[in-house]
């Protein structure tokens, strides 16, 4: 791309960017999601604990608004999108499959990484009696009552509690939750970026076949036709679509902020 391009393109994107942000704050206040009004004690009387508390507290908020911003920036750049299809046909593509779908991708990670924030807090609390992790760090969160239920002398934490946490957090989502972490485990974490709905990619070929002529190929995968000349597009089916992942956000963003409520309803999280 030429720099004359380049400056025409960063031009236009800068151009849409407030309306991206307008978007973005009315998701955050359709849905309250930085409303927490956490309390501003825990008392648990062990300077130990209290000292675990703060700390944890901190490290949880901030990556609460981490998996907030990346579920609400995925939805405000896909409502931007929507509003630039009849505008614009090129920037409603480059903001869907550039930005939406760069937050998209990141959405279910986020939310594992916030659950293994959570583990670790309980377990640092503890003093780590809950979990013992393997050497990846990794927690089966389908079987954490299991995990409790063999556990004699977990310390300063009533395992009920840690069992009501994780129902919450994994409210509505553990068969859902699956089918994405098996799209994950074959795709992002092994080969490629994860397909977000139907691609065109559009190329252009110098040599006309003499057997063939122009051709029209046509598969469940991929479809190749010809367009004028020698130019064709080529539509790749998805792993995913966008859809999934806007109807999963709700659940995510309710039951993220519910867990924290919950943490500081018991004391395992205060605003300092």
């Amino acid at each position: 791309m030429k720099n004359e391009e380049i400056e025409l393109n960063r031009k236009e994107i800068k151009k849409w960017i407030p309306d991206a942000m307008d978007f973005y704050w009315e998701i955050c206040d359709k849905h309250l999601c930085f409303d927490l009004n956490l309390n501003k004690t825990s008392v648990h009387g062990s300077n130990y604990t209290d000292l675990i508390i703060e700390t944890g507290t901190r490290s949880l908020i901030e990556n609460y608004q981490s998996l907030i911003n990346t579920i609400i920036y995925s939805e405000a750049y896909d409502k931007l999108a929507v509003k630039l299809e009849p505008i614009d046909k090129r920037m409603s593509l480059k903001f869907k499959y550039h930005f939406r779908n760069y937050y998209a991708r990141r959405i279910i990670p986020a939310y594992l990484e916030f659950a293994d924030h959570i583990s670790y807090h309980l377990n640092e609390i503890s003093e780590k009696t809950i979990f013992e992790y393997d050497k990846e760090h990794l927690i089966d969160y389908r079987k954490i009552r299991d995990i409790l239920d063999k556990k004699n002398n977990v310390k300063h934490i009533k395992k009920e509690n840690v069992n009501r946490i994780f129902e919450i957090l994994f409210n509505n989502l553990t068969s859902r939750l699956l089918d994405f972490f098996q799209v994950y485990r074959n795709t992002v974490y092994h080969r490629y970026e994860l397909g977000i709905d139907r691609m065109l990619k559009s190329f252009r070929s110098r040599i006309k076949s003499k057997t063939l002529g122009f051709v029209t190929i046509s598969t469940p995968d991929v479809s190749i036709g010809e367009l004028e000349n020698i130019h064709y597009d080529q539509y790749g089916n998805p792993d995913v679509k966008y859809i999934q992942f806007r109807e999963l956000a709700p659940t995510l963003l309710i039951n993220s902020k519910e867990t924290l409520l919950y943490l500081n309803s018991i004391g395992y999280i205060a605003e300092s």
